[in-house]
């Protein structure tokens, strides 16, 4: 495989040619249908940037437009969304699955891009996946109790939900529309209404017209849409579910190197993101319901302990995942507060 490595090294070939020209070339020549292997490449150099280092962002390259270059700012932003959905679409679409050895370097390109935040185009691709669209995912039950918690909050969900029925409506009449314009007229039908009345055929007629129908500009906007919101609700999720498969699976010999390094990489991505208030404030309740940090306490990975940095970093999660906080308002919570909300959801129990 091209970017098959040894375990525990760092694709000294990609650092070989980790310089402007290279990454420049691979950016300008990108676009929504570049394949796999052009889209890895250019998370690999990221990744690389950022374990040197740099004094400016690692995303730069790619979010900054070159005035002397006459590159409009809008079409920047337009090849950095086509990337990053290319980036989401991979774990979505099962490309990683078979090359699971891509694990680690595909979650530490994440951990680049939560860490730089600052970078607003950066900010705007990728916050959006740890928003409230997530929480689709969570069990009805549970829904419903953070839903409660706050009218605002509700009101949000409430929008989200209409806007999404309304989007799934649209989207499945486009898609309607699409299948009546795809009907063609055999040579059978056309014997068979040479042999109708005059009348039947004006109808045959008015009916072959109708198969000439496209989908409006709407419809079809509508079908992107919703693909986006399915988008954005599904991803981090499965992230988080194939994380729980690995690491639950059993394990008839020691895993590979590089799957440890993957656990190890991912909880360190989820301890990142729980300790800044914009991505902890959805996520944090998502891995509860999930029982995330029960469920890794089952593991014989983590039982065994032959992994010690995997279970000091799960130590960790854990710390984080109680941390005296509120999730949605940042504002810190006293003890008392805490107490009184253990005590609310063991009465609810």
């Amino acid at each position: 495989p091209p970017f098959k490595s040894t375990a525990g090294s760092r694709f000294s070939i990609v650092q070989s040619i980790d310089n402007g020209v290279i990454l420049e070339s691979l950016w300008q020549n990108y676009s929504s249908d570049s394949c796999f292997e052009h889209t890895f490449l250019i998370m690999l150099i990221v990744n690389e940037r950022c374990k040197a280092a740099v004094i400016n962002s690692p995303f730069d390259s790619l979010t900054k437009s070159r005035s002397h270059d006459k590159i409009d700012p809008a079409a920047v932003e337009l090849k950095c969304s086509a990337f990053f959905q290319n980036v989401v679409s991979m774990s979505l679409l099962g490309d990683l699955h078979s090359r699971p050895f891509l694990l680690e370097p595909y979650v530490y390109f994440l951990i680049c891009a939560f860490r730089n935040l600052e970078d607003v185009l950066v900010k705007k691709m990728m916050l959006r996946y740890l928003s409230l669209p997530i929480w689709e995912s969570l069990s009805q039950v549970r829904l419903n109790t953070e839903l409660q918690k706050s009218i605002q909050l509700q009101k949000f969900w409430n929008k989200y939900i209409s806007k999404r029925k309304s989007v799934e409506a649209n989207a499945t009449t486009a898609v309607s529309v699409v299948s009546i314009s795809e009907e063609v007229v055999t040579p059978k039908s056309v014997k068979k209404a040479k042999k109708s009345t005059k009348k039947d055929v004006q109808a045959v007629e008015v009916s072959d017209n109708s198969t000439k129908i496209e989908p409006s500009a709407p419809s079809k906007e509508n079908l992107v849409v919703l693909e986006t919101m399915k988008r954005d609700a599904e991803w981090f999720p499965s992230l988080v579910r194939q994380f729980i498969d690995i690491v639950c699976s059993e394990q008839k010999s020691t895993p590979e190197t590089y799957i440890i390094l993957y656990l190890e990489r991912f909880v360190e991505f989820l301890v990142d993101l729980l300790s800044q208030v914009p991505t902890r404030k959805f996520l944090r309740t998502l891995l509860d319901d999930m029982h995330f940090l029960l469920l890794c306490g089952r593991s014989s990975i983590v039982t065994s302990q032959e992994h010690p940095l995997l279970a000091k970093l799960l130590t960790s999660l854990d710390n984080y995942m109680h941390f005296e906080l509120d999730d949605q308002s940042g504002k810190a919570l006293t003890w008392q507060e805490m107490m009184e909300e253990s005590n609310a959801r063991v009465q609810k129990l």
